[in-house]
């Protein structure tokens, strides 16, 4: 039985293509690459932390200091010297740029996700809220340097899935007005890593039907793409729907 995998930013990228030569020769280099060097889940997993979120259990604390803050990445990576590397200097970005900008974040937890055919739950979001300048957003957070939400359409996609699997699941979020947004880690360890936030959704985002077409879409082809190079021809069980 073939195991298929599909990250959250792998659908947004696949769906932003054109189904056909395009978006299989991007399944098959994803395919290719394998696993990982390594995880930001360490910087997932502490994103309220290094961004002095508020949290109504935390009775009031201080954020931690930045040298604090870099020890608990220090041993949330272990011996893996990359993704240390790569999750403090992230952080670190993140940080500053909590510092430096008017944006407060509160912790919200979400418990809706978007769940494929395979039962696997995928979020485009974190469970924080961002204020800017009053308005509420819900982030998600691209922290790759490459290969993460690089077009307008992978994030047109992205937004979507937030607004209407997320927000629009949520009355608390929904009447608050909660809009989709997207903050992005860029850079590299030789250049610095810049933080550039994505706070303002495209003018139309996608209905929840178009979300699940183009989901079903993807999924068919990432499950074809598979069967092809490993020589199986087994129906996927979702095509025309």
């Amino acid at each position: 039985m073939l195991k298929i995998s599909l990250p959250n930013i792998e659908l947004a990228r696949f769906a932003a293509l054109s189904r056909g030569e395009a978006r299989d020769k991007a399944i098959r280099a994803f395919n290719r690459a394998g696993c990982p060097q390594f995880s930001y889940q360490p910087l997932r997993g502490a994103l309220g932390i290094v961004l002095a979120a508020e949290d109504p259990s935390s009775f009031g604390f201080a954020q931690p200091e930045w040298g604090i803050i870099e020890k608990i990445f220090a041993n949330k990576c272990g011996r893996n010297k990359l993704q240390r590397v790569c999750n403090v200097g992230k952080a670190k970005a993140l940080y500053e740029f909590q510092k430096d900008t008017a944006i407060s974040f509160k912790h919200y937890s979400i418990s809706s996700a978007l769940t494929l055919p395979n039962n696997v739950r995928l979020k485009f979001w974190s469970d924080l809220i961002a204020v800017v300048d009053g308005r509420p957003i819900l982030p998600f957070f691209d922290l790759r340097s490459k290969n993460g939400l690089d077009t307008e359409r992978a994030m047109q996609i992205a937004m979507s899935i937030q607004k209407e699997v997320a927000i629009a699941q949520d009355a608390d979020l929904l009447n608050s007005g909660v809009e989709s947004g997207i903050i992005q880690v860029l850079g590299s360890i030789k250049s610095g890593f810049v933080v550039e936030a994505i706070i303002s959704p495209p003018p139309r985002l996608l209905t929840l039907e178009e979300i699940e077409e183009v989901v079903l879409e993807v999924w068919d082809d990432v499950v074809r793409v598979n069967q092809e190079d490993s020589g199986s021809q087994k129906g996927t069980g979702t095509a025309g729907r």
